[in-house]
C-alpha cells in the first residue's frame, strides 16, 4: 500500500521563500545536482544501544531560478522536528546527503506532474543503499502532500510536495518517516500518523514506538548509525 497525505491548513501560515538560497547552500551542492556528503543539523548518534539512529538522503529540487525549495536551513529545521516528535520512540535522523537539483536534468517534472513520478523519482535518487529517502518536488496543487511506500512495497523513498517544506516546520516529513517505518493511518486527530495532519499532530503511542523500532531492525539496519 502506498500511503497519501493531506496537510490541515488550520491556523497555518505558509512561507514559501523562493529565493536567497545562500552561499552555504552552492558551496555544498553543485547545480548539476552532485551531492556531497554533509550532516545537516545534529547528529543522531547516541552511546546509548537503545536508541536507533538512521541517515538519510534529503533531496530538494530546484525552481526556474535555480532556487532550492527546502534550503538546508529548513532542513535543519525539519531534522530537529523529526528527532523532537521521535524522541519518544527513542528513534532519531540525521540527514547525511543533501542534493539540491535540477528535475529537468534527470527527465523529471517540477510541479503538479510530479506527483504522477513518485516512483521514477524513487529509482532515480534511490542511488544510495544506507540512507533513507526524502525527496522534496514543486507544488502540486492537490489535498495530497505527500506519498511513501510501505515496507515491503518498493521502490523506497518519501516524496512530497514544496507546501510541506514550512508546514508545522516538518511535521509532515515525520509523518512519512513513520510510514517508513511501518506505520499506518490512524484515526486520532491528534496522532502524528492521522492520515489529515494538524499542527498539533504529534502523538505517537508506544505500540506505534514497538512496530517502528521493529520495522527499522528488520527493514533498514543498513541505514543505522553508531
Amino acid at each position: 500500500m502506498k500511503t497519501l497525505s493531506v496537510l490541515a491548513l488550520i491556523g497555518v501560515h505558509f512561507q514559501m521563500v523562493g529565493c536567497g538560497s545562500g552561499d552555504l547552500n552552492r558551496s555544498l551542492v553543485s547545480s548539476n545536482g552532485e551531492h556531497k556528503k554533509v550532516v545537516v543539523g545534529d547528529s543522531c548518534v547516541s552511546s546509548d544501544p537503545s536508541k536507533v539512529c538512521l541517515g538519510i538522503h534529503f533531496v530538494s529540487y530546484q525552481d526556474s531560478q535555480g532556487q532550492s525549495v527546502a534550503r538546508l536551513e529548513q532542513v535543519e529545521t525539519i531534522v530537529r522536528t523529526l528527532n523532537e516528535l521521535w524522541k519518544e520512540c527513542a528513534i532519531g535522523f540525521q540527514v547525511e546527503e543533501y542534493q539540491s537539483v535540477d528535475p529537468s536534468q534527470y527527465g523529471l517534472s517540477f510541479g503538479e506532474e510530479s506527483q504522477q513520478e513518485v516512483d521514477k523519482i524513487r529509482q532515480t535518487f534511490a542511488t544510495i543503499p544506507n540512507e533513507l529517502l526524502a525527496v522534496t518536488t514543486g507544488p502540486w496543487g492537490t489535498s495530497v502532500n505527500a506519498w511513501t511506500a510501505m515496507p515491503g512495497e518498493g521502490p523506497y523513498g518519501a516524496v512530497m510536495e514544496a507546501s510541506v517544506v514550512s508546514y508545522g516546520d516538518g511535521i509532515i516529513y515525520a509523518h512519512e518517516f513513520g510510514h517508513y517505518l511501518g506505520l499506518d493511518h490512524v484515526s486520532d486527530q491528534s496522532g502524528l500518523m492521522n492520515a489529515t495532519i494538524y499542527p498539533t499532530s504529534m502523538k505517537l503511542d508506544s505500540s506505534e514506538c514497538d512496530l517502528a523500532r521493529s520495522t527499522a531492525k528488520s527493514y533498514w539496519p543498513a541505514m543505522f548509525r553508531y
